[in-house]
């Protein structure tokens, strides 16, 4: 809103729109150039509410104007609906646009039974806790209705509040209609100011050019009334001019791709992770065979480290050529195993060096579990009860509370962990000494690393929990956000580190059963339960707020005012330079269920790398060479594709998401790409059908590290710290009954025809 008297723009407001009508084009605040200024006008005293519906108003009325396209009408509030009035602004008056503006007069009714009058509705128009007072009920004017003069007499009469929190912001009183404190005194209360949404009146057809509304039509509180009001008087109406405008917005905002690569780098991180065991193992058996290669008796050393990778290597795999009975967990029994274990028998020194080696490892490899096809099953039955109990029992608070108590050792383990280690490492701190020891759970030793990232962990974990509880939009602050990515992230990491899939037939049915349900609870379920979709219900918490929009901005505390806000269970990035606010988000099961599938194809490539190594350390023993290469035969592995795909299955969800204006199951797209691309790529290389069963190379390098790994730990225990040569460091497992003479004519005489029994079973 600008004067024409000095060309400057004095005035911006905020205004609300409405459900009808059209929306005016959106503008920066930047030049003035870029805007088309039109005139204010005022509704005339015979038709000052605007609520008549016929063209006789128009002979009866003298003072009737007929405006422009180039004119906004600025009408009161009251006594007919919000499309009434801008239909006949419209239809009969000719104007470009509607304010409509709020209105004491408007609260008060009268009764056409009775003729008496009708006062305004306590919480909804007016709250005496926001300020209360007194007028004297014979200077109150009524004929028959509220006359507008009474609004002087009232001004600054409810200022005075109960609570000294508390005061009366629009500085409006409204009558009570009940009796003040004193006798011959009416009660007045503080009047609610509030923008409010202009909804539709559902007796007036839509479908005729006649009873259409198509000019913007907008609301204004008193307050901001008075302000024009008082801007006219200053200038002259004829000098004021209004340009009405949306708000700039981003068409596509920077979030979007903020989540999309945060979900792509988690999906792979911890799809990555998952495969250091293999990894690991693979660089001791490096470091062991370089030891070796750097004695004094060269040639036993790689007699003997020919040995130890032949037998390994021999017993992996004739084992895995019968299946492996599972153990009552469902695990396979050489794969169930718990590492970092510290030892009882070392001294505390000793106690301190090896958990500090181990920490090196991993703070988070625990236990792994091989999902099969009765887990696939299992998930289905699981996870459509767990959303149909949250469904109708709507226990989302207890969601919340185990959320946070899991992703808080999570985030112990994962983050904190590492981070407390390096931070005493530049410090010179031995954070690995001993605190106590407890049977408590089977913790065993607590060292002060082990107590100061758990503690850290549950502290900020408490404090998340805190917010989501005591505040109405917890998602706003910063460090709630964050740390719910943080969390989110780790536990991530640890399911995919825990959780396992060894053949594509599992993956197949898991992520087609995911596929389904996803599709199912979306976009189905609407159908059965009136409408109401069982995913996004849960998502929500139950769905959007019961209660007004304007009576919660009112009262937020109010319970029907909650809900809407989205459970924990995703990663999530506010929307960046929107006032109409909101995130985008990211549920952590479209990133767990693909990355199962990224795991296995990272297992699988570093499978490939330890056996290929393997391999060629036995052809380097019997040539006597003291170089082994290592070099894996598959250099272009399965990890680096489904990556690629799952980054553009995400996007293509995030692209349907502004395309369709509405949520979409991300898996919709995810399973086929990530699927699609795996099956591809085994069929391209020959290797689908052993992909299919259960990769023979994946399970021997899962058994050499569960064998070999535990064997070189015990050999260790045998060393004891004592000077050794490099030729007892690289005796690994040699039969007690053969002499050096013995062995050295075992491995000439039998390696050729191993080293071509291994080499058969890899390429199958």
């Amino acid at each position: 809103m600008k004067s024409t008297q000095d060309g400057k723009s004095t005035l911006t407001l905020l205004a609300s729109q409405a459900s009808f009508g059209s929306w005016p084009p959106m503008k920066k605040k930047s030049t003035d150039e870029e805007f088309s200024y039109s005139k204010v006008a005022f509704t005339s005293a015979n038709d000052f509410y605007m609520c008549g519906d016929n063209d006789d108003e128009k002979q009866n009325d003298n003072d009737f104007v007929e405006y422009d396209s180039n004119t906004v009408l600025m009408v009161p509030r009251g006594f007919c609906t919000f499309e009434r009035k801008a239909l006949n602004a419209q239809m009969k008056y000719k104007a470009g646009a509607i304010i409509i503006y709020g209105e004491l007069s408007s609260r008060y009714d009268l009764n056409s039974t009775s003729q008496e009058v009708v006062y305004p509705q306590d919480k909804w128009d007016y709250d005496c806790d926001y300020g209360e007072g007194q007028v004297s009920t014979n200077d109150l004017s009524f004929s028959p209705l509220y006359d507008v003069s009474n609004n002087d007499l009232m001004n600054n009469q409810c200022d005075t509040s109960q609570s000294s929190k508390k005061s009366c912001d629009s500085h409006k009183c409204l009558l009570t209609g009940k009796q003040g404190s004193t006798s011959g005194m009416s009660q007045v209360c503080c009047a609610w100011d509030l923008h409010i949404w202009l909804y539709r009146d559902g007796s007036i057809p839509n479908n005729s050019t006649d009873t259409r509304v198509t000019i913007p039509a907008f609301y204004i509180t008193m307050t901001q009334y008075d302000i024009i009001e008082n801007i006219v008087e200053k200038y002259g109406q004829d000098q004021v001019q209004v340009d009405l405008y949306q708000r700039d917005r981003p068409t596509y905002n920077a979030s979007a791709l903020l989540i999309w690569a945060l979900g792509v780098f988690v999906a792979a991180l911890a799809s990555y992770l998952s495969a250091q065991d293999i990894r690991y193992s693979l660089n001791q058996i490096k470091n062991e065979h370089l030891i070796g290669n750097d004695s004094d008796n060269a040639a036993t050393a790689n007699r003997d480290i020919g040995e130890h990778s032949l037998e390994l290597t021999r017993e992996s795999m004739e084992q895995n050529m019968v299946p492996q009975p599972a153990s009552p967990s469902g695990t396979r029994s050489p794969t169930l195993s718990r590492r970092n274990t510290s030892r009882s028998s070392l001294g505390e020194e000793e106690d301190n060096q090896a958990n500090h080696n181990n920490n090196n490892r991993s703070a988070y490899e625990e236990e792994t579990l091989e999902l099969t096809m009765v887990h696939a099953v299992f998930f289905v039955v699981f996870s459509s009860a767990s959303l149909l109990i949250l469904f109708f029992f709507k226990i989302y608070s207890v969601v919340k509370i185990f959320y946070a108590i899991g992703c808080s050792g999570a985030m112990s383990q994962v983050m904190i962990r590492p981070l407390f280690s390096v931070i005493s490492l530049y410090l010179n701190w031995n954070c690995h000494k001993t605190l106590f020891h407890t049977n408590f759970l089977d913790l065993g030793r607590v060292s002060r690393l082990d107590f100061a990232s758990t503690f850290s962990g549950y502290a900020i974990g408490l404090t998340w929990i805190s917010l989501a509880f005591t505040h109405n939009n917890p998602g706003d602050i910063a460090f709630f956000w964050i740390t719910q990515n943080i969390m989110g992230i780790s536990i991530c990491i640890i399911f995919l580190s825990t959780i396992r899939l060894n053949s594509l037939k599992v993956a197949s049915v898991l992520l087609l059963a995911a596929f389904f349900y996803d599709i199912f609870m979306v976009f189905i379920t609407p159908y059965i339960f009136s409408g109401k979709s069982v995913m996004i219900t849960v998502a929500t918490s139950g769905g959007p707020p019961k209660a007004d929009p304007t009576w919660c901005e009112k009262y937020p505390d109010d319970k029907d005012c909650s809900g809407g806000d989205p459970l924990p269970m995703l990663l999530t990035v506010p929307r960046l330079f929107d006032y109409q606010g909101g995130a985008s988000m990211l549920g952590l099961g479209d990133i767990v269920l693909p990355g199962l599938l990224m795991s296995f194809a990272a297992r699988l490539d570093d499978a490939k790398k330890l056996i290929s190594y393997l391999n060629s350390s036995v052809s380097s023993a019997v040539a006597g060479s003291t170089e082994t290469g290592g070099t894996c035969f598959c250099s272009k592995g399965y990890f680096a594709p489904i990556v690629v795909a799952y980054a553009i299955g995400l996007l293509m969800a995030n692209a349907a998401v502004y395309l369709m204006q509405m949520g979409q199951p991300a898996l919709l797209y995810l399973v086929p790409m990530c699927l699609g691309t795996t099956m591809f790529i085994g069929w391209r290389k020959g290797e689908l059908s052993d992909l299919w069963n259960g990769s023979k190379i994946l399970r021997a390098a899962d058994d050499i590290v569960s064998n070999g790994c535990d064997y070189l730990d015990s050999d260790d225990e045998e060393i004891d710290g004592r000077n050794n040569d490099a030729v007892s460091n690289t005796r690994r497992r040699r039969p007690q009954g053969d002499s050096t003479e013995e062995m050295e004519m075992s491995v000439n005489d039998t390696t050729n025809q191993n080293s071509k029994n291994i080499q058969n079973h890899v390429l199958t």
